[in-house]
């Protein structure tokens, strides 16, 4: 059983010991993960639930969560060890805003950990539904940082899109029918009853799933599905972030990246996943923002 989680971190978070086949990952496996090839950029969304507004201020301070939070630093720090010999371009890591309060210390730490690693590091919050041009608005927090020897001094911004009607993602979709269980019950001041979002409705507003697509999840809990979609990453938006940063990349051949978009292959293209390694911890318009030349 390979975890992220160090010993001690896990531990604290399990209130137990691991299982005798629990081992914690290494830079090795790290690598391995990549199938043993480097990535150009590196896309590292690590657990927010402790970061969240939606936790106690005195339960993110826990030992259980603290031990979560703290898999921000490590997953920075093994990802950098696994290509520590050819360092990735540029690296992206993304969580929710609140980090910058609750996790500040981290970011403090990773970003000292990048710099020592070669990089220069810029913190930044985007807007998913407008990079992605979703149904719903969702800003998150983005660290970008950038091999200060391979990359020069300045990136790209994703355009930003109009947001989309809700009824216009969910329209496509069947009205849900009296057997499908509801489990909320919305009431305006006036009596009124609003039919909530069901579980379909809420990953196709995210982009995690077409509407003429069938979606299937893991379990049989509502509530383990809708906090799996709450916490992922737009992939919408995710696609918009990663093909203007790389524009910015000089050894990434973008003819034949466009051939086989063209091809529809997409992003589960061979190519795709030599440039881009997703790296996901348990459970830019032609104006751009730039990132200092220098360690800052």
């Amino acid at each position: 059983m390979l975890d992220l989680f160090s010993r001690d971190q896990y531990e604290a978070f399990h209130g137990c010991e691991p299982p005798t086949e629990w081992r914690e990952a290494t830079a090795r496996d790290i690598h391995a993960s990549a199938g043993f090839e480097r990535p150009h950029i590196v896309f590292l969304s690590a657990p927010c639930k402790g970061f969240s507004g939606l936790l106690s201020e005195t339960a993110s301070r826990s030992r259980k969560y603290q031990a979560l939070n703290q898999l921000t630093l490590r997953g920075i720090w093994l990802m950098l060890e696994a290509w520590a010999d050819d360092p990735v371009e540029l690296i992206v890591f993304e969580n929710v805003p609140r980090i910058v309060h609750r996790g500040r210390h981290l970011l403090d730490q990773i970003g000292a950990l990048l710099r020592s690693y070669g990089y220069a590091v810029a913190e930044t919050t985007h807007d998913c539904g407008e990079l992605g041009g979703l149904g719903q608005s969702r800003k998150r927090f983005l660290l970008v940082a950038r091999h200060i020897v391979k990359v020069p001094p300045f990136l790209y911004e994703p355009e930003k899109r109009s947001l989309r009607g809700v009824g216009e993602v969910i329209g496509r979709l069947p009205v849900p029918g009296a057997g499908e269980r509801l489990v909320a019950v919305i009431r305006a001041l006036d009596g009124r009853w609003h039919r909530p979002f069901t579980t379909l409705e809420l990953a196709a507003l995210q982009s995690l799933v077409d509407p003429e697509e069938v979606l299937e999840l893991d379990g049989l809990s509502d509530q383990a599905w809708r906090e799996r979609i709450g916490n992922a990453v737009s992939p919408a938006a995710a696609e918009a972030i990663a093909s203007v940063m790389g524009r910015t990349l000089p050894r990434v051949d973008w003819r034949e990246l466009h051939a086989v978009e063209r091809a529809n292959m997409g992003v589960r293209s061979r190519l795709r996943r030599q440039l881009i390694f997703v790296l996901r911890l348990p459970k830019m318009a032609d104006s751009g923002f730039a990132i200092p030349p220098t360690s800052a």
